[in-house]
């Protein structure tokens, strides 16, 4: 049913940690716009419709939109897992003390160690807007899911897509390495959304719920 759709989308936004208001917000929606026209169903089915039989009709019709916009914005949210193997997260996101200089610093991604090659894949469909050398990232590859979301994977040894690229889930676009500013062989990974950064291991927890479930 809807309602049970719309419930569960709401659950696995409100996991993220964004902030469910924030995501379903309008301008977080893309471009749209029309004169607003509603459905005139006595029209549309002749003028011996039921009352209430049009307004159940109407409230149906509303639910399922609501089902299929959430739908849509857990489709662009970055929920899968960012390495195609498995691994070890080795720093996470928030403060800490700069491996390089032992002083206190804020990490703006979550580390996640493999070996060397591994395969480091896209979290979520989207356009590929930078892939190159990056200071500090070294070799770094920035993904735009629409609806506000952007993902960021740096430290790679390779790249294997190019600015423009339109990627799917799980698609490879690197290998893992320690280019840049890197002590080790891992992947930083990070989440914007409309220009803040979020911690992705919330991401990742809500994701577990709709690989799941299906």
């Amino acid at each position: 049913m809807a309602v049970d759709k719309i419930e569960e989308a709401r659950g696995i936004l409100r996991l993220t940690g964004v902030g469910f208001s924030r995501l379903t917000s309008p301008d977080a929606d893309a471009a749209m716009g029309g004169p607003l026209t509603p459905i005139d169903l006595p029209g549309m089915l002749g003028d011996e419709v039921d009352p209430a039989f049009s307004r159940r009709a109407q409230q149906v019709a509303a639910r399922v939109a609501e089902a299929r916009r959430l739908q849509d914005i857990i489709e662009a949210t970055p929920l899968a897992p960012p390495v195609g193997v498995d691994y070890r997260e080795t720093s996470g996101f928030g403060p800490r003390v700069d491996p390089f200089t032992g002083a206190p610093a804020f990490h703006a991604g979550l580390d996640l160690a493999a070996f060397e090659k591994a395969p480091v894949i896209a979290t979520s469909p989207g356009t590929v807007v930078f892939a190159g050398s990056q200071a500090g990232f070294g070799n770094m590859v920035e993904i735009d899911h629409g609806h506000g979301f952007r993902t960021r994977y740096a430290h790679l040894r390779d790249m294997q897509v190019n600015v423009g690229e339109q990627v799917q889930i799980g698609q490879r676009i690197g290998s893992m390495g320690s280019t840049g500013r890197s002590t080790a062989t891992h992947l930083h990974y990070e989440i914007w959304f409309r220009g803040k950064v979020y911690d992705p291991v919330s991401f990742l927890r809500a994701g577990r719920h709709v690989y799941e479930q299906g």
